[in-house]
């Protein structure tokens, strides 16, 4: 019997076809029933079958009775997100592994058995290899094409795993391998260490294609594997689901790690610590210690199962987030562009809008399955409509920007975010968020703000994100050094082979970019510098500008947080005399900053409302803060 199913995704507990019900997770009666019990019944008729022994796939009697019909034609035991193949019941699964630069498919093994098994990698209109275990020790790799062709039109390559080099899983019931294959390679692994891998060369042929569906095959073997498949329709399944079942269970989202947390109490906790910290996209939980690992991949780099971990990453947050934008029972109606009939979703209807050019918003009626895409954000006449939601597009775009979208695209608001503390004032009434940013632009040492809408007031800041990051519904943040990381760093910026040397802050290990260090720095008061070695993944933030040492040193790479020459700006200000004669106004102020830095005479600039707010180079230096007609001067910093 083959099963055929789309990609399993180990994020959400799927009621898969073939499996026992959780609450009688244990398969008798050839398949057809499932028992709550793993044990027999004692009945004397049925001799062995029935003898109180552990019930097995040809046991007659549940203990207790205790038992339901298979929910499908014929069932496995429940294993969870595993679905189960045997030697009656393959499984075929499609697969996407587009943009992806690894496949990863895992199977469960029983720890006490040697199993033969088969995984026949396919793409579509043929095959690309497969991976074939006789045993704990022994397997071989078939590529599609390959060599000489003579074993059934491709080549064979033979291995061997050392003997107990396969650990089996803390429960001491499974053994997890994980197969991964690239265009380069193939690799099977066991929690974490490489058994066997085989790079491939230009007369592998088709080993090196993506795989488009995996088949399973079993010899010899009374009982149940598992297979789980680790691809797109992760991200897809995950948009679908209520949080809570993004965090997954007994599944590690390995390596990739910016830093542990000890003794957090909670996985939701572990995931607000992610949230927190700079660069973070993913987190892994130990609840049995209370290890955070906080991740700066979505899955890691190596995701894998592994019994008393979870994970779970920032989408997660993103859904929360992405259901508020969602109004049940409301209509955004008029504006429209097109109907689009036989749509599932309303999720579904705002990415077709995305493909409908001026698509600002939809409203979805899940009876007729019809989708109106709109021009206006809320349509002309909003109002309220009960079987009608709506959506509006930026809402939805702004999550996952935030979430996925890394530098190309950042936004840097953070809604239904509050950076709680370090406050330097309150401003009210600020009516839009824009204003608060403009505010805290020309204040003194503000770094970050906090604005709530609904009462109009504006908190400007003096750490990058407060005392630390928190969710709330009713407030929108921004941390003003988000800016520079969004640009990227400007040429010139990086400086390769240079050592920011000394005025560190402090070291963070296991930073794999210059990017992400930068990111960690735009989130650490006082940091405006940082130095990053890629051999040793560290990470120094600075609290000076070039630190306080620069030097050549080889393996290493600097940068300023703010690159380049860094103004600030003084309201209410003015510097005597001008630099210049005759005097020049410069109607921008860029240009004034150009000319100002040429003119050994020039220590700042002061730009004169009196003059239609044109720009004069002075001589100063002191800057005089109690300009009567509201002047406003600028000095490099």
């Amino acid at each position: 019997m083959l099963l055929r199913a789309a990609a399993l995704t180990l994020i959400v507990g799927l009621s898969l076809a073939g499996q026992c019900p959780e609450s009688h997770p244990n398969v008798y009666y050839n398949g057809e029933y499932c028992c709550s019990s793993d044990q027999e019944k004692v009945y004397a008729p049925q001799g062995a079958q029935c003898d109180g022994s552990r019930i097995q796939r040809d046991s007659l009697c549940c203990e207790a009775d205790s038992y339901v019909p298979c929910p499908s034609d014929n069932c496995e035991d429940y294993s969870g997100d595993w679905m189960p193949f045997s030697v009656s019941n393959s499984v075929e699964v499609d697969t996407d592994f587009s943009d992806m630069d690894i496949e990863r498919f895992f199977v469960k093994l029983p720890c006490e058995t040697s199993v033969w098994f088969k995984l026949f990698l396919r793409r579509e209109g043929g095959a690309n290899s497969h991976i074939e275990l006789f045993s704990k020790v022994k397997g071989n790799i078939y590529c599609n094409a390959a060599g000489a062709r003579n074993w059934y039109d491709g080549e064979k390559t033979d291995f061997t795993i050392d003997d107990g080099a396969m650990k089996c899983e803390s429960d001491g019931n499974s053994i997890i391998l994980v197969v991964e294959k690239t265009a380069d390679r193939v690799t099977i692994k066991n929690q974490g260490r490489s058994l066997y891998n085989q790079d491939f060369t230009d007369n592998d042929a088709n080993c090196r294609q993506a795989t488009d569906s995996v088949k399973t095959q079993v010899w010899n073997y009374e009982g149940s594997l598992g297979l789980a498949v680790f691809d797109n329709s992760i991200i897809d399944n995950l948009a679908a689901t209520e949080s809570d079942s993004c965090f997954v269970n007994d599944f590690d989202y390995g390596q990739a790690d910016i830093k542990m947390i000890r003794n957090v109490d909670s996985a939701k906790s572990c995931l607000n610590q992610c949230a927190m910290q700079a660069g973070c996209k993913s987190m892994a939980f130990v609840p049995g210690n209370g290890d955070c690992w906080l991740k700066s991949k979505l899955y890691g780099d190596n995701p894998q199962p592994k019994v008393g971990v979870i994970s779970a990453n920032l989408l997660c947050q993103g859904i929360r987030v992405a259901s508020r934008c969602i109004q049940r029972d409301f209509d955004y109606w008029g504006a429209d562009i097109q109907m689009i009939p036989d749509v599932d979703s309303v999720m579904d209807c705002a990415d077709q809008a995305r493909k409908v050019e001026g698509g600002a918003s939809v409203a979805y009626q899940a009876s007729s399955r019809n989708c109106w895409v709109k021009y206006l954000e809320k349509g002309a006449r909003p109002e309220n409509k009960e079987g009608v939601d709506s959506v509006s597009i930026k809402c939805l775009d702004k999550v996952s920007i935030k979430l996925v979208g890394g530098k190309e695209g950042l936004d840097c608001l953070e809604e239904g975010v509050d950076f709680p503390g370090a406050d330097i004032k309150n401003v009210n009434p600020i009516y839009t968020i824009e204003e608060c940013e403009a505010l805290c632009f020309v204040e003194d040492g503000c770094v970050s703000l906090t604005h709530r809408p609904s009462t109009q007031d504006c908190w400007l800041k003096n750490k990058p994100n407060g005392n630390g990051k928190a969710f709330l519904d009713t407030v929108n943040s921004i941390n003003m050094n988000c800016f520079t990381v969004m640009a990227g760093p400007e040429p010139d910026c990086v400086k390769e082979n240079f050592d920011f040397r000394g005025a560190d802050i402090r070291m963070v290990p296991n930073i794999f970019s210059i990017d992400v260090c930068t990111a960690l720095c735009a989130d650490e008061p006082g940091c405006v510098s940082v130095t990053h070695q890629p051999a040793t993944s560290r990470c120094w933030l600075k609290n000076k500008r070039f630190g306080a040492d620069p030097q050549d040193m080889d393996g290493v790479s600097s940068r300023n947080l703010q690159c380049g020459d860094v103004w600030c700006t003084h309201i209410n200000s003015f510097l005597y005399t001008y630099a210049n004669s005759p005097v020049v106004k410069f109607d921008s102020l860029e240009e004034a900053k150009e000319q100002c830095k040429a003119n050994d005479a020039c220590n700042g600039i002061t730009q004169e409302p009196y003059s239609g707010n044109r720009y004069t180079l002075r001589r100063g230096p002191t800057i005089h803060d109690w300009s009567p007609t509201a002047e406003v001067s600028y000095v490099l910093c």
